[in-house]
């Protein structure tokens, strides 16, 4: 029951598979307090199959690309498609993680429109921040948009994977392993996201490289965005996507080329190492207070895990636990945004 408030229409927008994370929480607890939540979702990766699996309705809004050029032609597409939608349900909130189409819509329909960022992809903060009420970007997220930005001490990840969100479930017998069978996970991406254009990770060679030395000392299990060498497709991770969470949580080591899924790793108490060429600030932080390794080159990624001795000591529990105790679930900050909210 809302108090001495009206019942909002919230609209939110999901662009990846990570979104859906972000945002479920806020879903559920937004609809508990007796507002209307609407969600558009765009064909990418996962992303639908997961609101499906959450048994979260949503209305399809297709594809961007994978293509630059694609992305750019499909951006009025994408705004009349979600004006469509929105001036039929006629939203007070319209969320979204650096989602374009949603702050044009919010903007004509007079709703307040609210991103969060981390990644800072040029292009894409010049084709929304017009258009914002504000943008949350981590404490140390180093690009400056504006006076719309807000700085908050925390991160992605922790809008899911934060107490009391998230308590991980035993899941070995899910894939015929023992209790304290070790286990590695691998992810690789597709470099098709806007923030990726021009960016890179593992070579067909590394992948195969890193696998091979991982399969000696336990079960390697492969997330992959696109299709994987030949020879490595029996490590093929065969497993609903939202028990990816429970699967990290018991793993020897992850290890990802995106900066998403190391992240999570980190939160979840999981010695994990990033993979990536894009420069990234929040990585960095988690690395400085000892939550994971993080390598913008390949070759130097290799080296390093080919060489532990003890996956344990990547991760530096003392800084992490202490610096933890600090930080803010973006969850909390939505739902402060929903309960002050005034038309």
């Amino acid at each position: 029951m809302v108090s001495r408030k009206r019942q909002l229409k919230i609209l939110v927008d999901i662009n990846h598979p990570a979104h859906v994370h972000f945002f479920k929480h806020l879903i559920w607890e937004a609809q508990k307090m007796g507002h209307q939540v609407l969600v558009t979702a765009s064909q990418k990766e996962i992303a639908q199959t997961l609101l499906q699996n959450y048994q979260i309705p949503f209305i399809d809004m297709g594809s961007y690309g994978d293509k630059i050029w694609q992305k750019i032609l499909m951006i009025p597409v994408m705004d009349w498609r979600m004006w469509r939608v929105a001036r039929k349900f006629k939203p007070d909130l319209v969320f979204g993680i650096a989602s374009v189409r949603g702050p044009h819509v919010a903007k004509i329909m007079g709703a307040k429109a609210v991103n969060f960022d981390d990644t800072g992809h040029k292009l894409t903060v010049k084709l929304y921040y017009p258009f914002i009420a504000k943008v949350y970007s981590p404490y140390c997220f180093k690009p400056n948009f504006g006076l719309k930005q807000i700085r908050y001490r925390g991160f992605h990840q922790l809008a899911h994977l934060w107490k009391p969100y998230f308590k991980p479930k035993p899941i070995n017998h899910e894939l015929g392993l023992k209790p304290d069978q070790p286990y590695f996970i691998v992810r690789f991406v597709g470099w098709g996201a806007g923030h990726d254009l021009g960016q890179g990770g593992f070579t067909q060679t590394q992948k195969i490289e890193l696998v091979k030395f991982l399969a000696k000392k336990g079960k390697v299990l492969i997330t992959s965005e696109k299709g994987v060498p030949e020879e490595l497709k029996k490590y093929v991770l065969k497993l609903a996507p939202e028990k990816i969470f429970d699967l990290m949580a018991a793993a020897k080591l992850v290890v990802s080329e995106g900066a998403t899924m190391a992240s999570e790793a980190a939160f979840l108490g999981t010695p994990a190492v990033c993979v990536t060429s894009l420069a990234c600030d929040t990585i960095l932080e988690q690395e400085k207070h000892g939550l994971m390794r993080y390598f913008q080159t390949s070759a130097k990624a290799i080296r390093f895990i080919t060489n532990i001795t003890d996956f344990g000591k990547i991760r530096d529990e003392t800084k992490a636990q202490k610096y933890l105790q600090n930080l803010i679930s973006p969850t909390k900050i939505m739902l402060d945004l929903v309960q002050n909210h005034e038309k």
